[in-house]
């Protein structure tokens, strides 16, 4: 199996009941001061129409659990702040 690290989609193309999402990576370009992040693609995820859907609830959950962690941990650190400053 490959793993393709992506810093994200550069674009998305659909022809023939197929599904191209192009990933990119962030690369350095210029030097010193002038320096930018310019994004070059990296792989293309391929897949047929029929499995588009699955892919994006799949994704849309992955994104549900993240946003739920970040406000649980976000909780956690303001309680945490509270215990702090009860104690001092």
């Amino acid at each position: 199996m490959n793993e393709i690290f992506a810093d994200g989609i550069s674009g998305v193309v659909i022809a023939n009941n197929v599904v191209r999402i192009e990933l990119a990576r962030l690369r350095p370009t210029g030097q010193g001061d002038q320096q930018k992040l310019v994004a070059q693609n990296t792989a293309t995820l391929i897949l047929p129409i029929s499995a588009l859907n699955d892919f994006a609830s799949q994704l849309a959950n992955t994104a549900k659990q993240v946003a739920e962690r970040a406000g649980q941990e976000a909780g956690d650190a303001a309680a945490a702040g509270e215990g702090k400053k009860k104690d001092g």
